[in-house]
């Protein structure tokens, strides 16, 4: 038997290994005009800046090279990989709905963490795929001078890294709803945010392909991170020191835990509803939670600009967590309490339930001053140990409240959305800021007026911090908040309990024998 067909023999084994969906959706995808228009446009585009760029560069391309040329080369790719390959997998999540095929992948035996998976990894093929476009072309460009293989692999591997994060959203978005209209708005609202990541990586990556260095490229996502250029030493031989390196290390850790994130969130939406959806939501939570302080820390109170983006970050994600997780319905399927043990109370905050996710919050937003205790005697503690612990109060504050008033709500009528719910905390919140904004014109904020109004607005009260005079009364906000919760939180801890399975046993004999009464009337 000769190697190749060995080789064919190894594949074809592999190919029964892979994922079912993959291999469906990457030979629909073969055989799509969407994939041959752009791979054609990629090629043909590509093929004419090297046109016009030998063609501009003249006799000076041998002695000082053409660093724009590989720019345009990047450029080109960057732009499909995080524009077209995002919207083609938001694309085909779609058909599935419109051509009404997913009944058919929802009944075979594949798990909902697999149909996902297989979506995503097809547009990983695609992104592979149009990678080998490019190939001919840098070869071209390793003949000029200035050519550095390190920075095109460091460039090629972060667009990768977005790309993976730009896939796994669309195909989140595409999972949220099956409304025709939602899904036209959550498409442009997508391609809106992709072009402009887009725009913001292209501009970047063109500028570092004119004289771009190893050292260049390392120090531009350090930055990013850490916002301080004079923070890095020349210890190492590539003339950046161990913050640098930490600094892209917690830059590409936090793509892919959000991206694994999204990827949850998507899995969540096709899951069997009564199956476990947000155990594995909430320990990557929980694992960003650790990222965020690392980036909180590290950002340098001193730096204004690190750590205000870091600090948004971490208000933004737990501000979306809080209205999403906090008001789901409360139920435990039987199912997962089938599953549970003498000691499932311990991790009560993982299970189903707004209650637990609001308990979930309270254990990491609880625990911010007593973490940001721990730095009492350095420079972050004193400068920005305040800021945070306002913004997570005004959190709780608002989060208890919301849950609060929703559950009162949905006392009056049960009926209710959930997702109005949720609209109308966000709508709730943003008239309680609308008093201070305008006072706020009319006062400064250094003068003293209007204090009681200015602490429904946290974007103009937390400016007003840098002691531990404002923390304080809204920690006992917060504690006020807890409390009129308590007895739904102390509830949903004392549900967590394992069913007796002989009293599931006596419940199904008794629902079967009343579908079998003879008192009945039958069709």
């Amino acid at each position: 038997m000769s190697w190749v067909e060995r080789v064919d023999q190894f594949v074809d084994r592999l190919s029964d290994r892979l994922n079912p969906l993959l291999v469906k959706e990457a030979r629909q995808m073969l055989k799509g005009k969407l994939f041959l228009t752009t791979f054609s446009l990629l090629l043909w585009g590509l093929w004419i800046s090297s046109v016009a760029g030998v063609y501009l560069a003249g006799d000076n391309i041998d002695d000082h090279g053409f660093p724009g040329l590989l720019g345009a080369y990047l450029v080109g790719l960057q732009i499909t990989l995080l524009v077209f390959v995002p919207f083609i997998a938001f694309r085909s999540m779609q058909a599935e709905t419109e051509e009404n095929t997913w009944e058919l992948i929802a009944i075979t035996t594949l798990s909902a963490r697999r149909i996902i998976s297989g979506k995503i990894s097809s547009a990983l093929v695609l992104s592979f795929l149009l990678m080998t476009v490019i190939t001919p072309f840098v070869a071209f460009c390793s003949l000029l001078p200035g050519f550095e293989w390190p920075v095109i692999a460091i460039v090629l591997t972060v667009t990768m890294i977005f790309s993976l994060l730009n896939t796994t959203i669309s195909v989140m978005l595409s999972s949220l709803t099956t409304n025709r209209v939602w899904q036209v708005v959550a498409m442009l609202a997508m391609l809106a945010a992709l072009c402009y990541e887009a725009w913001a990586v292209c501009s970047s990556t063109f500028e570092l392909a004119n004289g771009a260095s190893v050292e260049s490229l390392i120090e531009l996502i350090a930055n990013a991170m850490l916002g301080d250029r004079n923070r890095y030493s020349s210890t190492t031989s590539l003339g950046l020191g161990f913050e640098a390196w930490a600094s892209v290390a917690l830059f590409v850790a936090f793509i892919l835990a959000y991206a694994y994130l999204f990827f949850e969130i998507a899995v969540s939406r096709v899951t069997f509803e009564a199956d476990s959806r947000s155990a594995r939501i909430r320990v990557i939570c929980s694992v960003l939670y650790v990222l965020q302080w690392c980036l909180l820390v590290g950002s340098n109170a001193s730096n204004y600009d690190a750590f205000t983006t870091a600090l948004n970050l971490f208000v933004l994600h737990w501000a979306i967590f809080g209205i999403s997780a906090c008001l789901e319905p409360e139920t435990i399927s039987t199912r997962i309490r089938r599953r549970l043990t003498g000691w499932s109370r311990l991790r009560s905050p993982f299970l189903p339930g707004g209650s637990r996710a609001l308990v979930f919050m309270l254990l990491h937003l609880g625990a911010v001053p007593l973490i940001a205790s721990t730095f009492l005697e350095s420079q972050w503690w004193v400068a920005s140990g305040p800021v945070v612990t306002t913004w997570s109060m005004y959190l709780l504050i608002y989060t208890t409240l919301a849950v609060a008033s929703c559950r009162a709500l949905l006392a009056v009528r049960p009926g209710i959305s959930r997702n109005y719910l949720r609209v109308g905390v966000v709508v709730c919140v943003v008239v309680s800021m609308l008093p201070s904004a305008i006072l706020n014109e009319i006062a400064p904020l250094g003068s003293g007026s209007f204090f009681l109004l200015l602490i429904l607005n946290p974007f103009s009260y937390s400016v007003l911090g840098g002691d531990w005079a404002i923390p304080a009364p809204l920690m006992i906000i917060a504690l006020i908040g807890v409390h009129l919760n308590w007895e739904i939180i102390k509830r949903s801890v004392l549900d967590v309990a394992p069913v007796d399975q002989d009293v599931i046993l006596d419940a199904n004999v008794a629902t079967r024998t009343e579908s079998l009464s003879p008192d009945e009337p039958t069709e």
